[in-house]
Formats: C-alpha cells, structure tokens, sequence
C-alpha cells in the first residue's frame, strides 16, 4: 500500500508500543486502552496530532469455539489508518488483497469503513447461527427434551447477544455522529458507505434483540 495507507498492531510488547506511538505521534493512552479486554467503545478526537481515535469491538472464535469479543482502535489521520488489538482481527487478510489498492485505497477512512463491514460480516454471521441453535432449543422445548448441557448453551448465547449488543449500539452511535455532527470531512465524503455500515449494524441489532426475547420466552416456558 502506498505510504504505509494501513499500518496494524496486534498484541504489540511494550517496546512496540512505544515505537508505534513515536513514530505515528499517536496517544499512549488510546492504544493502551485498546489493548485492555474490557474497554468500550467510544470516539474521541485530538487536536494535537490532527488523530480521530474510534474503538470498537470486533467478534472472533477461540480456539475452544467459544465467541468472544474484543477491543479495536482506530487512528486516523488525513494520510493513514492505524489500528490497534489485542486479539487478531479474523478478516484482516480478505481486506488486505481485494480491497487495499481498488480506486479509493488512499483514503484511510474509506479503509476503515471497509474494515467495519467486514467486522459487520463476522458478527452477522455469529448471530445468524446463534438464531439457528434457538430454533433448535425451541424445537426441543417443545418435547420436554432440554437437558442441563442445551441450557449451559441458551446462558452462553445470551451472554452472546448482549455483549454484541453492547459493541453494536455505541459503534452506531459513533458512526452518526461522525456522518452528522462531526467536523471530520472524509466520513460525509464516503456517506453511502457509512450509512451501509450503521444499516447493516442496526440490522444486527434487531436480531440480536429478537434472539433475546425468544430466550426469555424459553426461560418463561421451561419454568412455568
């Protein structure tokens, strides 16, 4: 990519850390939050460095096959994007060969929206299996056949949905208030791609919320 458009940290050490801070002039304190598990996601901005700091929270698959979720931050300035994670980000080589060098692969925020339909594609995916395994606890509801290990399932998805939820509410917020209220112009250049984004987040949102209530309603019925 011309002048390093995209420059990624993944787990960086200590030494890296600092080097990365160095040579971008970035805030210590945003890429150290980013590797912290529990951060939300929030946006923040710079003015001294002229950076838009963005953390959000990406789904991925442990070797286990639990899902679990994890802290990103984006750090854009007018010539490159720079992310940041502790975890690796599971999409990151389908971005790199296809869409890094198609016509507007100078634009770092560009690059990040790319980034975040591709986060948008993992979570819609883990969320769309996690339906499939309710329609399946409620087909069995149905004859009684729920047994403690389904129930250790229905605690995990819901511990699922919620933290998805809790990562896909305040990443709409933050990409709104970039569209509409921000002074940064590069997110209203590219606002049909922003727009796809926050669609298909509020699209994952509802299923989410649906998958919620139909395992409170087991709950409701296997307890009655």
């Amino acid at each position: 990519m011309q002048r390093n458009l995209w420059v990624h940290a993944e787990a960086p050490s200590e030494n890296e850390i600092k080097v990365l801070c160095k040579q971008y002039q970035l805030s210590e304190r945003f890429v150290r939050d980013a590797l912290d598990r529990d951060e939300i996601p929030r946006l923040e901005t710079t003015g001294k460095h002229s950076h838009t700091y963005v953390i959000t929270r990406f789904a991925y698959q442990t070797d286990d096959g639990n899902i679990e979720t994890a802290p990103i931050l984006f750090a854009l300035d007018s010539e490159r994007l720079i992310t940041v994670s502790l975890e690796k980000l599971p999409s990151i080589q389908d971005i790199l060969p296809e869409d890094a060098n198609d016509g507007d692969g100078g634009d770092p925020v560009h690059l990040m929206l790319l980034i975040l339909l591709k986060i948008d594609a993992d979570y819609d995916r883990f969320i769309h299996d996690s339906s499939g395994q309710i329609r399946r606890l409620l087909d069995r509801l149905g004859t009684r056949e729920v047994g403690t290990r389904s129930f250790i399932r229905f605690v995990h998805i819901e511990d699922d949905m919620n933290d998805f939820l809790s990562s896909l509410v305040p990443t709409n917020a933050t990409l709104r208030h970039l569209l509409y209220e921000s002074s940064i112009a590069g997110f209203a250049a590219h606002r049909e791609l922003v727009e796809t984004v926050i669609l298909n987040n509020e699209q994952s949102i509802q299923t989410c919320e649906t998958n919620l209530k139909s395992l409170n309603s087991i709950r409701r019925t296997y307890t009655s």
